[in-house]
């Protein structure tokens, strides 16, 4: 997270407008101050800002609290979720996020396909009722399949997510739930664009010869 304080200033300044945050990377202080400092100084405006934040992520040795025990027989996942996006709103230090996201389907390696539905559908109740008193400019999923959304709008949600952002790049194609979201007006954002580790395609010999025929970056080939 103590890399954001040089990080952040340097993207602002490069003209970077959409800051991808969770409640769980422990950088929405970083982030909000950097944009504030911004903003302060004629940088930018609030309206020229995009900010995501996700919230609900199962457990995980390294991250220090944040995170969600979803195998926890008395977890709330209402009281839980209500309090880490007010607390994430309050780090960032604005009154809104323009997208808030459900960061896991469920808990990691879970067999319990019903438990985690049920779950699914608390969970996103309470980003509607996040949407409808104004805390968020719009509302979405994260790393879902086609059948955790298809479940969810049977189970009675009102709002169909907006955004569901799941690992795409060249080297990662995910067609079945890319194709189901198109198909149903959800947009797909891509996390790791550049691949997981980044490296492997940024050096693919196909991304490369593009970019000497079209006179740019691997990294621009790749994004476009």
């Amino acid at each position: 997270p103590e890399d954001a304080w040089v990080a952040i200033p340097k993207a602002i300044r490069a003209g970077l407008r959409h800051f991808d945050c969770a409640y769980v990377y422990r950088t929405h202080r970083q982030v909000g101050t950097s944009i504030g400092l911004a903003m302060r100084d004629g940088l930018v405006e609030r309206k020229d800002i995009f900010l995501t934040t996700k919230v609900l992520h199962p457990s995980h040795p390294s991250l220090f609290g944040k995170s969600c025990d979803l195998t926890d027989p008395n977890f709330d996942v209402v009281k839980t979720l209500n309090q880490h996006i007010l607390e994430s709103i309050d780090e960032l230090g604005v009154g809104y996020v323009d997208l808030l996201l459900l960061h896991w389907p469920g808990n990691f390696n879970s067999k319990d396909k019903e438990a985690n539905r049920v779950l699914r559908h608390k969970a996103w109740e309470v980003l509607e009722a996040a949407y409808e008193c104004g805390q968020t400019r719009s509302i979405g999923v994260s790393n879902w399949n086609e059948e955790h959304i298809s479940d969810l709008m049977a189970d009675g949600a009102k709002i169909l997510p907006h955004v569901n952002q799941i690992e795409v790049s060249p080297h990662c194609q995910y067609i079945k739930i890319m194709d189901y979201c198109k198909e149903k007006n959800i947009c797909i954002e891509a996390y790791s664009p550049l691949g997981s580790t980044a490296g492997g395609v940024l050096k693919d010999p196909i991304i490369i010869e593009m970019a000497k025929k079209y006179m740019k970056n691997p990294g621009q080939i790749v994004l476009k």
